[in-house]
């Protein structure tokens, strides 16, 4: 993704917030439970994962689970927030610097890390679905809608065969496209 994108990323991050249509989308869609933990996300995440469902509905994806997941599928970067500048970091690292990010997030001890505090980004960005997946299935979302959240950062091709593997593409798109 290009330094314009990103630019724009930073700027979205700083000025949005879901507009009153966005939150009437999203009370539809979650039951009361799951709306609470929606509501724990930042303002641009809420955004974010707004746009993700808007472009699941937009190309006639409208099954529930995989909406839900949309909505849901960042609630896990609520464990351990991340200030914009860390955020940042995280792009530069990611983008200059992959190879050590990906065993930076590796780590597997996270109370280690408050010595390494400028690793915990990646180990945070690399545990979110877990930790999402996990909040989704105590707030009582359905076993599907909970491996969509868990599995929204996976490897999977376009020529999956289960149902499962074919939201989980369809969720991965609209994510990246949001």
């Amino acid at each position: 993704m290009g330094i314009i994108y990103r630019s724009g990323q930073f700027w979205q991050a700083l000025l949005v917030s879901p507009s009153a249509d966005d939150m009437e989308l999203v009370r539809s869609i979650l039951p009361s439970e799951q709306w609470q933990l929606f509501k724990k996300m930042s303002p641009a995440e809420q955004v974010h994962c707004i746009k993700t469902a808007r472009c699941l509905i937009k190309k006639e994806h409208r099954q529930p689970d995989l909406l839900a997941a949309a909505l849901l599928h960042d609630v896990g970067k609520t464990v351990y927030p991340l200030r914009l500048w860390e955020r940042v970091w995280l792009v530069i690292g990611n983008t200059f610097f992959p190879k050590w990010t990906a065993r930076w997030r590796r780590e597997t001890d996270f109370a280690a890390l408050n010595e390494n505090y400028w690793q915990r980004v990646f180990v945070v960005f690399h545990r979110h679905a877990g930790w999402g997946a996990d909040l989704a299935k105590q707030a009582g979302a359905s076993p599907l809608c909970v491996n969509l959240i868990r599995r929204h950062q996976d490897e999977i091709s376009m020529d999956a065969n289960s149902m499962e593997d074919r939201l989980l593409f369809y969720l991965q798109e609209a994510d990246n496209l949001s």
